[in-house]
């Protein structure tokens, strides 16, 4: 046996190297004696004395585990040969075995075909991006950081929307800001009963950049419930927004466009993985990523119109002023910026317009009082 702290008087292990990937250690086993069986019993016993030797094989890093094992497989079988009558040498234990079936049932997966649930065993799906980061390169003007953390989520969540395989995002509790935008872009939600799901980035002074807007805006206007034109779905997914309106269930995050009709709702919490899992594989077969979206947009002229409903509430008291330069940037994203009803905008074109409106407010310092005091107390600062 090996040497321990509780016996220091045995001698350690001898060491030989083996090969250039492991090395062994020999171990010798002392002798075992079977107890002696009870007189009344069997009045007598045999003593069975068995001897072994056990040889510890570990790779050395940098090298594959199951070319290892097949290594030593070899040269136990070559040993094999040489030993006499009676004795037999044999792996007991063989990592790259495990090592080699786990590949196996991934290539196997993969061949079948993949897919992927988004899922939180916490509380919570996901509260949102770190403000607290934010915060922290605004107050020292890292602006690259900012620019490059704003392009590379947006980038991170293009790929999951169009990923040669289908997404389903199973979210339950709060599903905020980022965590909202993550659902957003999945090909089908399947929702917990109790979730609570918005965009709710104008809460601290800036709007939703990592695609929020344009996703909730494109499923509004693909809703084919709502009224003709391009302005009532503005005015709604602006309404939504800019209001940081939160769905109290996943009923409510249906009529609110965040959750589409096609999207499941799931009562029992413990049952919401497997479900969606189950949804995610019956969508692998013939899948195909979706069409990007585009839509032609009225530019300034409903921009106009959503800066005067805005204008309005600030001076009965409703919205402060600076809610008004924070509900004028989103206005510039839906609206579609400086483009008309004859154009087209396209993902691209408001990814560009929602990047340059959180660089914009980013830059403000109410915004920044907005992030410290929701750091500070957990609460909305009305600035």
């Amino acid at each position: 046996m090996t040497a321990n702290s509780r016996n220091p008087h045995r001698s350690r292990p001898s060491e030989c190297s083996y090969s250039r990937a492991s090395r062994i250690r020999l171990r010798k086993f002392a002798s075992r004696r079977s107890p002696p069986a009870r007189a009344r019993v069997r009045p007598a016993y045999v003593a069975i004395v068995l001897a072994a030797v056990g040889i510890d094989v570990k790779k050395s890093k940098g090298y594959s585990t199951t070319e290892v094992a097949r290594d030593v497989q070899l040269q136990v079988d070559e040993i094999q040969r040489t030993l006499p009558d009676g004795v037999s040498f044999r792996v007991v234990r063989d990592a790259g075995m495990r090592v080699a079936a786990s590949v196996a049932n991934v290539q196997e997966a993969l061949i079948e075909g993949a897919a992927l649930v988004i899922a939180n065993d916490a509380d919570n799906f996901s509260v949102g991006a770190n403000i607290g980061l934010a915060l922290f390169a605004a107050n020292i003007a890292l602006w690259p950081l900012l620019e490059n953390g704003t392009t590379e989520g947006q980038n991170a969540f293009l790929g999951l929307k169009y990923a040669p395989f289908p997404v389903v995002a199973a979210p339950a509790g709060m599903a905020l800001g980022g965590g909202c935008e993550v659902c957003l872009h999945a090909d089908a939600i399947e929702a917990h009963v109790e979730t609570y799901m918005g965009l709710v980035e104008t809460g601290v002074g800036l709007i939703p950049s990592w695609g929020g807007c344009k996703e909730l805006l494109f499923r509004t206007l693909a809703n084919k419930r709502r009224p003709g034109g391009p302005m009532p779905a503005i005015a709604q997914a602006f309404e939504t927004i800019s209001m940081a309106k939160v769905a109290t269930s996943a009923a409510e995050a249906r009529d609110m466009n965040s959750l589409r009709p096609a999207d499941g709702i799931t009562i029992n919490r413990r049952g919401l993985v497997p479900v969606a899992k189950a949804r995610a594989l019956s969508m692998v077969a013939g899948y195909k990523p979706p069409e990007p979206p585009e839509a032609a947009l009225p530019g300034p002229t409903a921009k106009a119109a959503l800066d005067l409903a805005v204008e309005g509430l600030v001076i009965q008291g409703k919205a402060t002023a600076y809610d008004g330069e924070v509900a004028a940037a989103l206005a510039r994203v839906l609206s579609g910026g400086d483009t008309d009803v004859t154009e087209t905008v396209t993902e691209k074109d408001m990814l560009a317009l929602e990047r340059q409106a959180f660089l914009g407010l980013i830059r403000k310092g109410p915004t920044l009082d907005r992030i410290a005091h929701m750091l500070e107390t957990g609460k909305p600062l009305r600035n």
